[in-house]
C-alpha cells in the first residue's frame, strides 16, 4: 500500500484536527462534542475543504484491510532498504539487534516512513508470524501473517508509512513474538517489548 500525505502530525485542515477526528472514530468522544464536529466536517465538505477527512478515513479502511491481510507492513531486503534510505529523506530507522526490553525514541513530526529492522535469521523458517501483546494480555491485538525475510541474512525489514507505524507502535508497551514453523513444528524465534518515549 502506498499512502502519501502530509500535515497528519497536527492540524488535518481548518477545522479539525488528527486527535478529534481519532477520537470521533473510536468512540472517544462526548456526543455533544461529535455532534459539533459533525457540523464542522459538514461545512468544511460544502466549501470544498473536506481532502484531509477523506484521505484519514481512507487510512482506516486500508489499515483494516492491511490488519486483515496480515501484513507486516512492507517486506524489503536490505539492499533496498539502503536503496531507501538513499534516495528518500524523513525516513525514521529503528533497528532491534537483541531481545528484551528495547526504549524506541519518537521520530520526527516530519517522519513520512517508518524502517523496522529486526535481526534474526528466519531463513531455515516457513509462516512467519509477528505478533504484538500488552502486558498481562495473552490475546495478540496485532498478528503479520506471511511476514518474508532478507534472503542473504534471515533479518525482518518492515516499511511503513509513518501513519500505520504510528498506530501499530506508540499504543504503550507492548511485546512482540516472532515465530516461525521448521520440521512442520512452530517455534518462537524471538521476543522483544517496546515502548515509544516522547
Amino acid at each position: 500500500m502506498h499512502v502519501e500525505a502530509d500535515g497528519l502530525g497536527g492540524r488535518v485542515s481548518a477545522h479539525v484536527s488528527f486527535e478529534e477526528l481519532d477520537d470521533y472514530l473510536h468512540g472517544g468522544m462526548p456526543d455533544a462534542d461529535a455532534e459539533q464536529l459533525e457540523e464542522r466536517l459538514f461545512a468544511a465538505a460544502a466549501i470544498g475543504e473536506d481532502h484531509d477527512p477523506q484521505f484519514l478515513d481512507n487510512l482506516q479502511r486500508r489499515a483494516t484491510w492491511l490488519a486483515a491481510e496480515g501484513q507486516f507492513g512492507e517486506s524489503y531486503t536490505g539492499a533496498e532498504v539502503a536503496a531507501l534510505l538513499a534516495r528518500e529523506t524523513n525516513i525514521h530507522r529503528i533497528d532491534l539487534t537483541s531481545s528484551g526490553d528495547v526504549e524506541l525514541t519518537m521520530w520526527k513530526p516530519d517522519t513520512k516512513r517508518v524502517v523496522v529492522h529486526l535481526e534474526v535469521d528466519l531463513r531455515e523458517y516457513e509462516q512467519v508470524e509477528v505478533a504484538a501483546y500488552t502486558p498481562g494480555v495473552s490475546e495478540a491485538i496485532m498478528t503479520f501473517r506471511g511476514v518474508q525475510c532478507d534472503p542473504v541474512d534471515g533479518s525482518i525489514y518492515a516499511v511503513c508509512m509513518e501513519p500505520l507505524a504510528r498506530m501499530a507502535l506508540t499504543a504503550g508497551k507492548l511485546h512482540w513474538k516472532v515465530t516461525g514453523q521448521r520440521s512442520g513444528q512452530r517455534e518462537q524465534v524471538a521476543e522483544y517489548a517496546t515502548l515509544v518515549t516522547k
